[in-house]
């Protein structure tokens, strides 16, 4: 009879980002071996809080069904001689398996008949094969950080208490580090700190409920989710949404209760952002907003219990909040005495990263380059925003000595943006300010959506990515200290979502100018073509076209994204016609005999050029016709256009192949010959590699 399994791992408690990582690794981990061992189930519910991760499995088979096994032995023909006698081989092989030659048989497999031998393997008693697996599995949990305690050898992100492994009312028996399996877990820490001992794994959740603990992650966010909106709606506002946070907390409880807080009215003068990051960053607390957007004096915060005192938990999390927002008013207030300009000055003593000078060092070459992005931007918004660019990157790192961001760095920026328009900056500069960290890194982040604020995103982070680059300090596997793959996304981003006509390698080229002799590293050509290498590598990400289509793209231009989205878009559509055939045989034919005589001299005949073969002077005839209106249409950036008409070669190609010896002895026709098929195929390349094509598999 089917059973249900459960597997709890009783630990101190977890990091809330640690929780639901571990959990989905222990349960993939058992899903693998159930499937590798064969052993059936119905469903799987991954167990998750702070205090304990593991499975709850229902519907699992007893034991593993019976197996047929094979060996295999010599082939057929080479199991016997000619009078139809065992061989050597066969005879060596029964005796291996200890059993007779009589006892083996002809075994079909797709590469052919074979002589083995074949038995019935009996399936072993679930619980057998779970106490031999469930220690390894245990042990091999991922964990970003990972610890020891006492005299264990056990490595784990917190240490291991109990460990409850049941199928059905049976105790699976391993242990790990003097800690044994048993039937015995734990209930909420302090609401029920006494045992609980377990009859069977089917009573899991009717006794984690009864000992106040909420075992499976999705039904506690859940429950989260709904009683903070309602209890939102109760102080007559709606909840600000804030998933990150509701993961967060949803792992830092087992037993949630929504608790309503209020907010000094004194401290709603506050912007909203430093609002927001006191609440929701610090302490962890839910925030409302009224109908008309603006925040309510009001917060949510979730316990991980419940008592008759919730009025004094209610009183401690405003005691704290009060607190951290006092320091914020001061801040704020003591910050407005002095604007942004008189802290500039001040940047010359913070270090930008080691090595690569100060924060005004850094100031000082992104208003260097700001010029020189100034003008695709201009293009895209439609007007002049080089003086707004101008200031804003003189200004642009002042609010790091501000006493509000020296507080809250997640703020720098948000607060350049208020303290400049306190100050009386220009709108555009204010908002530049603020706009110079987006976007944040996440896909769906918000994107500059100003003029000056795209020119300094942009010029900050080229900055950013050769400083690093010229020091030698690359990503290397996770390791990317400065967050250089964010920073070439965020560039990628920004220039393809403005469809900005940048040359990446002229710009880091630029950038590069601007560093002090000699402490940059790395030569700057080799700098420059790197830098624009590993912008380019980040594009796949970035779009769904297949991965062909971009490589062949790239291999022609990987310096202009905008230039290379539109070659993609071109080379996807244009693969899935038909013509793609005929310019992929054409192209076939041409790029290997060129391989073949990549050293041979090559000259391209002139028009009326005396000697030319019949097919010759038809295939030159085609280059100068064609050659012109594919060069037209690159110029006019239609692509699809200049690809079909490549594609046109294909039946003048194949009869010249047919008819002419392209490698001929006489040096001055091989050359003009070998000239004409590289004109050609210098022509295939000016959209993209088409040797880069799987039009075959397209096609087909």
């Amino acid at each position: 009879m089917n059973r249900t399994f459960l597997l709890e791992l009783g630990v101190e408690e977890f990091p809330a980002k640690v929780v639901s990582q571990s959990s989905q690794a222990l349960r993939e981990s058992i899903e693998t071996l159930l499937g590798q061992e064969g052993i059936g189930y119905e469903h799987i519910t991954t167990l998750a809080t702070p205090r304990r991760i593991g499975v709850s499995i229902a519907g699992m088979s007893p034991r593993q069904p019976d197996r047929r096994m094979e060996k295999l032995g010599p082939a057929v023909e080479s199991a016997f001689d000619s009078d139809g006698h065992p061989t050597k081989a066969l005879q060596g092989f029964a005796r291996g398996q200890k059993v007779e030659v009589a006892e083996l048989e002809k075994i079909e497999t797709p590469k052919g008949i074979y002589m083995g031998r074949s038995w019935i393997e009996p399936g072993k008693a679930t619980a057998e094969v779970l106490a031999a697996a469930l220690p390894g599995l245990i042990q091999a949990i991922p964990f970003p950080k990972s610890m020891r305690w006492g005299n264990h050898r056990l490595r784990f992100c917190r240490p291991l208490h109990w460990i409850v492994a049941l199928l059905g009312d049976e105790v699976i028996p391993f242990e790990l580090e003097m800690v044994a399996a048993g039937r015995t877990t734990r209930g909420h820490r302090f609401l029920a700190p006494t045992p609980v001992p377990l009859v069977q794994a089917d009573d899991y959740l009717t006794a984690m409920e009864a000992a106040k603990v909420m075992p499976v992650e999705l039904a506690r966010r859940q429950k989260i989710a709904a009683d903070i909106a309602l209890c939102a709606q109760d102080a007559g506002g709606v909840l600000v949404e804030d998933e990150a946070l509701l993961e967060e907390v949803t792992n830092l409880v087992e037993w949630p209760v929504p608790v309503i807080g209020h907010v000094d009215g004194r401290f709603m003068a506050l912007p909203r952002e430093v609002l927001m990051t006191s609440m929701r960053s610090h302490q962890k607390f839910f925030v409302i907003e009224g109908g008309d957007g603006h925040l309510l004096p009001r917060f949510i915060t979730v316990a991980n219990l419940e008592s008759d005192a919730m009025a004094a938990i209610q009183a401690g999390n405003e005691r704290v909040l009060r607190a951290r927002l006092s320091d914020g008013m001061f801040f704020f207030d003591q910050d407005r005495k002095h604007p942004l300009s008189h802290r500039i000055a001040g940047l010359e003593g913070v270090t930008f990263a080691k090595g690569l000078g100060s924060m005004a060092d850094k100031s000082a070459r992104v208003r260097r380059l700001a010029p020189l992005l100034a003008p695709a931007v201009d293009a895209a918004f439609g007007g002049a925003c080089e003086a707004a660019a101008d200031r804003a990157a003189e200004l642009a790192k002042a609010d790091l000595l501000t006493e509000m961001v020296g507080e809250f760095p997640e703020l720098q920026g948000i607060m350049g943006e208020k303290y400049a328009r306190h100050d009386g900056e220009p709108e555009a500069v204010a908002v530049a300010l603020r706009e110079q960290y987006l976007p944040t890194g996440r896909e769906d982040s918000a994107l500059p959506a100003t003029a000056a604020g795209t020119v300094l995103a942009l010029a900050d982070r080229i900055d950013t990515l050769v400083g690093a680059f010229g020091i030698g300090m690359r990503p290397t596997g996770s390791q990317d200290p400065y967050g250089l793959r964010r920073a070439a996304l965020g560039v990628l981003r920004i220039v393809l979502a403005g469809s900005l006509r940048l040359n990446l390698r002229k710009i880091f080229a630029h950038a590069i100018e601007g560093f002090p002799a000699g402490m940059l590293t790395v030569e700057p050509q080799t700098l420059s073509d790197d830098l624009t290498a590993f912008v380019a590598g980040r594009l796949p990400g970035l779009w769904s076209h297949p991965q062909d289509v971009i490589a062949a793209a790239l291999a022609v231009v990987d310096d202009d994204p905008v230039l290379v989205q539109a070659r993609v878009e071109a080379l996807s559509a244009f693969r899935a016609g038909e013509a793609a055939a005929s310019l992929a045989a054409a192209h076939k034919r041409i790029h290997n005999i060129l391989a073949k005589a990549v050293d041979e001299p090559k000259r391209l005949p002139h028009e009326g050029e005396q000697g030319l073969e019949a097919e010759e002077g038809a295939l030159l005839d085609a280059v100068v016709a064609l050659g012109a209106q594919i060069e037209e249409a690159v110029s006019g950036q239609a692509w699809v256009d200049a690809l079909t008409l490549t594609a046109q070669f294909r039946e003048p190609v194949d009869r010249f192949f047919d008819t002419i010896l392209v490698m001929a002895e006489e040096p001055s026709v091989r050359s003009r010959r070998l000239g004409l098929l590289a004109e050609i195929h210098g022509l295939f390349r000016l959209v993209g590699d088409i040797a880069l094509l799987d039009v075959a598999a397209e096609v087909a």
